[in-house]
């Protein structure tokens, strides 16, 4: 381990023995500690001085003093009462610290915000599509690896799935870069990949998302077979709309999709079937 990742380790290590504290497994607790990381996070975030930054899961704030000469406010979202209490003592004589203690699935993002966020394994998807639904500028996040690789997973691949397919059409999302897990304290058991994720306009309707939904459930429910088979079963996932097996079949047909499988359809295939199958609503 590096010198300056050593001083990462041990301050957390001292910070948590002194005040009796011990990570909790089931708020998912691996602190970042290589700081060449933290340096990666940072630069492709091209923090501005104008910029709020969101610092979710901050911790003991260590990824928040590296980005707080460069940013004009920094926001520390923390659900772990114990940590709140050392951020702010940590931060008490910074004017350019917010810390907030609430639990990040019912935090609003202000608006054009940057989000930096190493984020808990047990809560990843429904983190990722609450900040989706959110106006935020680009975020840069560490997920566990397995669901990293989902999210940009290309068509074709046996990782390209429901995620895959919901998340990129509402976001561009980049692979950064691969960290292994010894860049974490306690140690996890896998890996992680880190991702930027840019927003994209939103271009669906409530209803449209919702019949998406319905679409790719009934889809990758059968993922290894043709997309003629689970006609059916799209039927009755979208029942309270009534729409026929015929209209169905026939929107399928005439986007040359029906002897596809679920992971051979592109994302913009998806958005298509969605919009037009609406169109019968």
């Amino acid at each position: 381990m590096d010198d300056p990742d050593r001083l990462i380790i041990d301050f957390i290590k001292d910070t948590m023995a002194t005040y009796h504290i011990k990570p909790l497994k089931r708020l998912s607790q691996h602190f970042m500690v290589c700081s060449s990381l933290m340096d990666k996070m940072i630069q492709e975030a091209e923090i501005k001085e104008s910029d709020i930054v969101v610092d979710v899961g901050a911790g003991l704030g260590v990824l928040s003093r590296k980005i707080l000469p460069l940013a004009k406010e920094v926001i520390l979202i923390e659900k772990d009462e114990r940590f709140v209490y050392l951020l702010k003592k940590i931060f008490s004589s910074n004017s350019k610290v917010k810390i907030i203690k609430k639990d990040v699935l019912r935090f609003n993002f202000p608006s054009s915000c940057k989000v930096i966020s190493n984020v808990p394994y047990s809560i990843s998807s429904k983190f990722l599509f609450h900040l989706l639904n959110q106006e935020f500028k680009l975020a840069i996040l560490t997920f566990q690896k397995e669901f990293g690789e989902r999210l940009v997973a290309e068509i074709g691949n046996k990782k390209y799935g429901r995620l895959t397919v919901h998340a990129r059409l509402k976001s561009c999302i980049i692979k950064l870069m691969e960290v292994p897990k010894n860049c974490f304290w306690p140690v996890p058991k896998v890996d992680s990949l880190l991702l930027k994720l840019e927003p994209k306009p939103k271009i669906l309707t409530h209803l449209e998302e919702k019949t998406l939904t319905a679409i790719t459930s009934a889809f990758f429910s059968n993922r290894n077979k043709k997309i003629r088979n689970s006609v059916n079963t799209l039927q009755e996932k979208l029942r309270s709309f009534n729409i026929s097996k015929e209209i169905l079949e026939n929107v399928l047909s005439q986007l040359g999709v029906m002897e596809k499988r679920p992971f051979q359809v592109s994302v913009e295939e998806y958005r298509e079937i969605t919009q037009r199958i609406v169109e019968y609503i």
